[in-house]
């Protein structure tokens, strides 16, 4: 029980932090999921947890839809908030369009 605890409360891996940074910047998706089968889904989630909500958007939008979904599992609520911060934003429409009802007489 002490060990999980330890585990869980350990910082996570700053290198890893700075290359998941600069390769979800630079759209790199092979680097990206390679990271990912290299440091597994909890590790990649920690390292993400710090970052923008755009830089985890980034990081996860190039991953296949099951790894996408592991590494949702293990991200803080904080880190889905940002990340639901920005995805919202994008699902806003510019506009707004009035419609009325059809009558059909």
């Amino acid at each position: 029980m002490f060990r999980l605890t330890l585990f869980r409360s350990a910082p996570c891996n700053l290198a890893l932090q700075e290359a998941l940074r600069q390769a979800a910047t630079r759209q790199r998706q092979d680097y990206l999921l390679e990271l990912l089968q290299t440091h597994g889904a909890r590790e990649y989630a920690y390292a993400l947890n710090d970052l923008s909500g755009r830089a985890i958007e980034n990081a996860l939008a190039t991953l296949p839809t099951v790894e996408r979904s592991q590494v949702l599992k293990h991200l803080s609520r904080r880190a889905q908030t940002r990340l639901d911060d920005v995805e919202g934003l994008r699902r806003q429409p510019t506009h707004a369009v009035l419609t009325l009802p059809s009558f059909v007489m």
